[in-house]
């Protein structure tokens, strides 16, 4: 298992997902998937949680969103309409923008959180290892006894 930081799997894990994922044919949900589950199986055991899926699912959903608020798809021209219709058009458009922002951030953090989550459960569970100095003790403190301790200068 490879034990990288939190930052540095969620770098990896977007690197990933914007540039090696597009060549190999994997798009859309799926590369949200792959990427929360590459992310949380690079982390280190003791940090990896289904969090850091979902943290950069919604990283890549807001890199989704802002490509796609900059470099927008060619529209017909808009029929001629009032200016009334034209300011109603372009509030209700801005609504429609920020919902679209809403649901895309909501659905990536879901879909990288369920990525990191199958790569919690993939993943082997490393026991704790309890050391000798604070040990459980299993028995009452009735039964113990106070025993003296045996000389041993003595022996032969």
């Amino acid at each position: 298992m490879v034990g990288f930081s939190k930052g540095v799997a969620i770098l990896i894990g977007l690197i990933v997902g914007i540039v090696i994922l597009p060549f190999l044919g994997i798009s859309e949900i799926f590369s949200i998937i792959i990427i929360g589950f590459i992310a949380n199986y690079l982390t280190v055991q003791s940090q990896r949680s289904y969090k850091i899926g979902a943290i950069t699912g919604g990283i890549l959903g807001f890199l989704i969103f802002m490509y796609g608020f900059f470099f927008y798809p060619q529209l017909s021209d808009l029929p001629n309409i009032s200016d009334y219709q034209l300011v109603s058009f372009g509030l209700g458009g801005l609504f429609n923008l920020l919902m679209e922002f809403v649901v895309l951030i909501v659905v990536s953090t879901a879909l990288g959180a369920l990525g990191g989550k199958i790569a919690q459960m993939i993943s082997p569970k490393k026991k704790p290892e309890s050391s000798g100095r604070y040990k459980r003790r299993t028995e009452s403190p009735k039964k113990f006894k106070s025993k003296k301790p045996r000389r041993s200068l003595n022996r032969r």
